[in-house]
């Protein structure tokens, strides 16, 4: 498969459906514009449906990802591979994530929280910049998390059109919450310094059906 997907510890009754657009090769097409050196990516994007709430685990199979075609290099750190995200193809896309591990042609995103938009996978000669993921419905959350990776001192940023309640979550690798809170307020800036392991969270901020999602990798304290 040139893209699986799997999730432990959450609902079982929501799962993704993927398809791709049958493109082989790579592609420099509509990468994001601060790109690193020499960026490509999958010429081959996925789209998905979601059915609930849910966060997997994404492996892409380099190899398989090229659809016959030339494949992405499989020598380069593991953060240099990215998840790019975009709603359509009228769009540049936008690094949404690093990958956590390589392992031959075997690329892997630990726990990413999957949308309904369309995902490739790049490269390149260093580690992409990456952005927050925003809500579909208009924009009406905006926000980001800074630093992102962090010793477990981090910012989250939050912009509303109006004064809205806000959930703030924070999840382990395993889909376990470990912290929660709200807030109510249109502008808000909200510092955290918990004393987390090391690892791979998401932080998921939701106002109303508006929700952001963001993995907040954690460093040695």
């Amino acid at each position: 498969l040139s893209l699986s997907s799997f999730f432990i510890g959450q609902d079982s009754a929501a799962f993704v459906v993927w398809g791709h657009n049958g493109e082989a090769g790579v592609s420099t097409e509509a990468l994001p514009a601060n790109a690193p050196a020499n960026a490509q990516r999958t010429a081959r994007s996925w789209s998905t449906t979601v059915y609930g709430d849910i966060t997997p685990t994404l492996t892409f199979n380099l190899a398989d990802a090229a659809g016959g075609g030339a494949a992405l290099p499989n020598d380069k750190p593991a953060g240099h591979y990215t998840l790019l995200q975009r709603n359509d193809d009228s769009e540049t896309f936008r690094a949404v994530a690093q990958a956590s591990s390589i392992s031959g042609d075997d690329v892997t995103f630990d726990f990413y929280p999957v949308e309904e938009k369309a995902y490739a996978l790049a490269v390149a000669d260093d580690p992409f910049d990456l952005v927050g993921l925003t809500s579909p419905d208009n924009n009406s959350l905006s926000a980001k998390v800074f630093p992102n990776p962090s010793n477990g001192s981090f910012t989250l940023a939050v912009q509303l059109p109006a004064p809205q309640e806000v959930q703030v979550q924070l999840f382990n690798y395993l889909g376990a919450e470990v912290y929660a809170t709200s807030f109510s307020s249109m502008e808000r800036v909200l510092p955290f310094g918990l004393d987390l392991p090391k690892g791979m969270y998401v932080l998921r901020a939701q106002a109303g059906q508006a929700t952001f999602n963001q993995r907040i990798i954690v460093q040695s304290r």
